[in-house]
């Protein structure tokens, strides 16, 4: 009998940032451990991932199945066309004399339809969900805090997020394997259900700059940096690292890089501050090479759910100044330094606080996330039992 991996990975690319590269992590990790895999993507077919999956050990089909009509549309509009474009798929490979395991591992959200809701689970069939996450709710405060439009987009965020959430636990009730969550938030949101709490960040440690220690010696007078890296929306934590930024000594400056941060740092009044440095959209060498030189990394994101960013300015020893929300803290690990969230009123100068602290600190570099590290998870949780030894 044959048994053979279906993944399910609206994002799935070897070189498009975090998201993408939890699909591309899965399927490198899954060829480890199955001989054949059908990959079931929305992302844009561009040709790498097809060549880079056939340097894969297994063999891999690879079905981009989204629709060039929504491509500049929103991404849950696309999302449902795909989770509707995949049950064909699915429905091809299941065939006489063949076994289906069904992963499905992104988008790694727990309140979006996934197709494991409306299937008819075959004989033998194995079916896993996750890393997902989505459950983490910030204090109403601290989105009035920074503003009308956050306060609306957390409402209607967490209405539909319970919705859904509600939905996809009763449907998904006793026909999962194995359920997996990205961080404490999200295993307490499925606390009813047999979870297993782990994030699907996958870092090449090898391929990174020098860790922060070996970067430069500082100088006396040098600026300290703070440097904020991700995409200018509120719910991200751009706001609030600004506002902590504003208590900090002179000494200190703040970096700012990512799309649509110019007109956030505007609205927060900082536009031309003489100590505010504006970097725009970077690629990902630049942004790691800019994370080992800062001396802290600001990532008061309010509900992120496993910003591999955080992992990767850990393994460069470089401290994550954080909320105590969603999984940030604990990609960061032991570079890690949290900052309670509660009470909203004096959290910017918490938050400076703690940067001035880390500041001070020579951290060593904390390095968990390793490839080998998320083979042996996955291994356990596909079950040799049921994928067989590799000739």
């Amino acid at each position: 009998m044959n048994r053979v991996l279906v993944l399910l990975a609206f994002a799935c690319h070897p070189e498009q940032g975090s998201e993408p590269g939890a699909g591309w992590a899965a399927l490198t990790v899954a060829a480890e451990l199955y001989d054949s895999i059908v990959v079931v993507t929305e992302s844009r077919d561009d040709g790498r991932l097809t060549a880079r999956s056939r340097e894969l050990p297994a063999e891999v089909a690879v079905h981009h199945v989204g629709s060039a009509r929504l491509e500049n549309s929103s991404v849950y509009l696309r999302y449902a066309d795909w989770v509707a474009r995949a049950m064909p798929v699915i429905a091809a490979v299941r065939r006489p004399g063949v076994v289906v395991d069904i992963h499905h591992v992104t988008y790694a959200a727990d309140w979006l339809p996934t197709p494991l809701a409306v299937m008819r689970k075959g004989d033998g069939e194995r079916w896993i969900w996750g890393p997902m996450g989505g459950s983490t709710r910030p204090p109403l405060r601290l989105a009035a805090a920074l503003g009308a439009r956050s306060v609306a987009f957390e409402a209607v965020r967490a209405v539909s997020g319970a919705a859904g959430r509600t939905i996809n636990k009763l449907l998904l009730r006793r026909r999962v394997d194995a359920l997996l969550v990205l961080n404490r938030d999200t295993a307490r949101a499925w606390r009813r259900l047999p979870v297993i709490t782990r994030p699907n960040a996958v870092v090449d440690y090898e391929q990174m700059p020098e860790p922060a220690a070996a970067v430069a010696t500082p100088q006396a007078g040098a600026a300290k940096v703070m440097l904020y890296a991700g995409r200018g929306v509120d719910w991200k934590g751009l706001r609030l690292a600004l506002r902590a930024f504003a208590l900090l000594p002179e000494e200190w400056e703040m970096h700012v890089a990512g799309r649509d941060t110019a007109a956030l740092v505007e609205r927060e009044g900082f536009a031309g501050h003489p100590r505010v440095v504006l970097h725009d959209k970077v690629d990902r060498a630049t942004a790691l090479s800019m994370i080992a030189a800062a001396d802290v990394f600001a990532l008061p994101s309010l509900h992120d759910s496993a910003p591999w960013a955080a992992a990767e300015a850990a393994g460069l020893g470089t401290p994550v100044v954080c909320l105590d929300l969603g999984g940030v803290s604990d990609l960061a690990g032991t570079l890690a330094r949290p900052v309670a969230a509660r009470p909203v009123s004096t959290l910017p100068s918490r938050l400076a606080a703690a940067a001035v602290a880390a500041a001070e600190e020579s951290p060593l570099p904390d390095r968990p996330w390793t490839y080998e590290a998320m083979l042996e998870f996955m291994e356990s949780v596909y079950g040799r039992a049921l994928v067989g030894e590799r000739e």
